[in-house]
């Protein structure tokens, strides 16, 4: 199906072809109308980047923040001292025959092959020194003997 011209000779193209021809066309490098603000055009807000960049900066204060307390939250393992004394004397009191009370002073770090000592004072009034070993990392397991 062929279209009858335009009024000015030219062919134009399907029913519905809105292209405009070649000579009103804009030169190369120029926006399209659609592209340039007309004059009702509200203008930019300048407050929208500076609220961007606010939130921004307190998501990234959280995210900070939140490993801050992983690190310290997730830091070495440490065997608790109050349960080592207790489980010690109670197994010492089973293996000997006579109850202690031990007390053990240093921090024990769950590291594999640590060393502790703990002393205590026996029901019979005798002193003694117990050496803890880390044996197990995963599970904190330890075992003691008198040195």
């Amino acid at each position: 199906m062929t279209h009858p011209p335009h009024r000015d000779g030219r062919h134009g193209g399907e029913p519905g072809d809105h292209r405009v021809p070649w000579d009103q066309q804009q030169p190369w490098g120029g926006p399209p109308p659609s592209w340039a603000p007309g004059p009702g055009a509200p203008p930019p807000h300048p407050g929208r980047r500076a609220a961007l960049i606010a939130v921004l900066s307190v998501v990234a204060l959280a995210v900070a923040a939140a490993a801050a307390v992983l690190a310290v939250s997730t830091g070495p393992t440490v065997l608790s001292r109050g349960a080592v004394e207790r489980d010690v004397a109670a197994q010492f009191e089973e293996r000997e025959g006579v109850a202690v009370v031990l007390r053990c002073t240093e921090e024990m770090l769950v590291e594999e092959g640590a060393t502790y000592e703990c002393t205590g004072v026996t029901a019979d009034d005798e002193e003694v020194t117990l050496r803890l070993e880390i044996t197990d990392t995963e599970g904190a397991h330890y075992t003691w003997t008198e040195p």
